[in-house]
């Protein structure tokens, strides 16, 4: 499996389990799911932006009455032996110092809920 795949795959589960969407990022294309078909787009991020970008959905506080609204997401995907450059891990900071929720290294599904899991 390549790295792009596990990102597709992540992405999908992500959008599926009520997340929010996700954007798959490969080498200056940018994939975006329309129905179950993915339609690359060109894209023009520079070095360190994350696999897989988009927004989460949180619910916020009881005086926003249930509303959700989009938190910026940037999760590294990587193969189990795959490390982020160092331009990449200086974004997921950058991301983490602006609220945003990020990750340096997710592998799997499970590695997205736990993330997630803290925002909640």
């Amino acid at each position: 499996m390549r790295e792009v795949d596990l990102q597709k795959i992540l992405a999908i589960d992500f959008a599926t389990n009520g997340y929010g969407r996700l954007w798959v990022f490969d080498s200056g294309m940018a994939y975006h799911k329309v129905g179950n078909e993915y339609i690359p787009f060109k894209y023009g991020p520079g070095v360190g932006f994350p696999d897989l970008a988009g927004f989460t959905m949180i619910e916020v506080t009881e005086e926003m009455k249930g509303k959700k609204l989009p938190i910026f997401t940037g999760l590294e995907i990587k193969l189990p032996k795959g490390y982020p450059s160092i331009q990449q891990r200086n974004f997921a900071a950058m991301l983490r110092d602006f609220n945003g929720i990020a990750s340096e290294k997710i592998t799997s599904f499970e590695g997205i809920e736990n993330l997630i899991e803290q925002y909640k």
